[in-house]
């Protein structure tokens, strides 16, 4: 017996608002396992389809936005030091 999704509209998770769902998603190349995936808009603007365990756990806080302003500023901060 499947277990009973938990609805995550309108909760917050780091950067990513989730606005709609659940939407069927493979969970393999083989399309034989399916998972929840969750729409959410993120705070850049963005919108993000992300499975809700990895919402839950933590694995995805983000649409990548954090990770390329973080990359951007250690660029940065290294082109500084060697100056």
């Amino acid at each position: 017996m499947p277990a009973k999704l938990e609805n995550l509209i309108g909760r917050t998770f780091g950067s990513l608002t989730v606005i709609a769902g659940p939407f069927k998603s493979p969970r393999n190349k083989e399309r034989t396992r399916f998972e929840a995936a969750w729409k959410c808009k993120c705070e850049c603007g963005n919108y993000w389809f992300a499975s809700g365990g990895h919402l839950r756990q933590g694995n995805v806080t983000s649409c990548g936005c954090v990770r390329a302003k973080m990359a951007t500023t250690k660029r940065r901060r290294r082109s500084l030091e060697h100056v």
